[in-house]
């Protein structure tokens, strides 16, 4: 970024958010993993055991500390301090 001419103002760590998304990702594949136990649908291409895992190692990695989610505002030097919150506000509106 430094490169590009931009000075970083913020940066705040939401790794928490990818904790949720895997939870969710978890509680979705239990529910659809009951359903086809249940007979309710069939996903004949998904091998649960390997969804499951997968879904896992990521919850492991961001406990970890090997996965996370940043958010990263920065702005050109020479903007207005009008421009510069609107950079702001820009950024923080992106995500979950």
């Amino acid at each position: 970024m430094r490169l590009a001419g931009l000075t970083i103002e913020t940066i705040e760590d939401h790794s928490y958010a990818l904790t949720e998304m895997v939870r969710q990702i978890q509680g979705k594949l239990l529910g659809a993993e009951i359903a086809v136990g249940l007979k309710k649908f069939e996903f004949p291409n998904v091998n649960f055991a390997d969804a499951k895992r997968f879904a896992q190692a990521a919850l492991n990695a961001v406990k970890d500390g090997k996965l996370g989610y940043t958010v990263i505002s920065a702005v050109k030097p020479h903007l207005l301090p009008s421009a510069r919150s609107s950079v702001w506000h820009a950024i923080n509106c992106v995500g979950p």
